[in-house]
């Protein structure tokens, strides 16, 4: 894992061994039976904790390279929230993101900035990083379980009052990589838009939805 983001640590597998056995917390994310990421944690036990390390595999869709730069914006104050934008640059047609995936995005993204009065260049990046303080704010257990939940995430925090980020992002696009299919792309978009149109009338005051209601826990 440390090898595959060239971090010298991975050369001295045995002093690795005995580092991560004196973690106090260590959280782990599993493809299968792949490890693909990790995050390990110091703290005093009392109001301070530390992340040493954080590690995503370089080996999907987005660049683990990003992650100190956007923890960093968030570390600093200077935003809350910060997304890796894939159309910021030119990256997202670069990487072989298909045609009508682009087109969508576009189109979705250009709805979901009138409708909601932002001006992000996109609401579909899977890359995104958050403050603590963000997400103890939002109603996270009423979001969708499928691939809208990002989306509505999105809306949650703009409903918050928070600011979002943008970074440039390239990609790559495989088989692998990105495992939505046509179907549930139309799912998506279909549910994306509901979420933008239930952002416009709860901001306007008409009704509100529970996904903008305060949250009773995310403990």
């Amino acid at each position: 894992m440390f090898l595959s983001v060239e971090w010298s640590s991975g050369e001295y597998p045995e002093k690795l061994v005995i580092a991560m056995k004196n973690f106090d917390c260590i959280f782990s994310a599993w493809d299968e039976d792949r490890l693909v990421g990790m995050v390990c944690v110091m703290d005093d036990g009392i109001m301070n904790a530390y992340i040493h390390y954080l590690l995503v595999h370089p080996d999907y869709q987005y660049t683990p390279k990003l992650i100190r730069p956007m923890c960093y914006t968030i570390a600093d104050g200077v935003y809350p929230v910060v997304i890796a934008s894939r159309i910021l640059g030119k990256g997202a047609l670069k990487g072989g993101m298909p045609i009508y995936k682009y087109i969508a995005n576009r189109f979705l993204t250009f709805v979901q900035n009138m409708l909601m009065n932002q001006k992000l260049s996109e609401y579909h990046t899977g890359y995104r990083a958050f403050s603590r303080e963000v997400i103890q704010s939002l109603n996270i257990k009423a979001c969708s379980n499928d691939f809208v939940f990002d989306n509505q995430m999105i809306a949650q925090i703009f409903y918050a009052g928070f600011e979002i980020a943008e970074i440039t992002c390239p990609t790559k696009y495989f088989k692998e990589a990105s495992s939505i299919n046509f179907k549930r792309s139309v799912k998506y978009g279909l549910g994306v838009l509901a979420t933008s149109f239930k952002y416009l009338i709860a901001k306007i005051g008409i009704t509100k939805t529970e996904i903008f209601n305060a949250p009773k826990s995310n403990v």
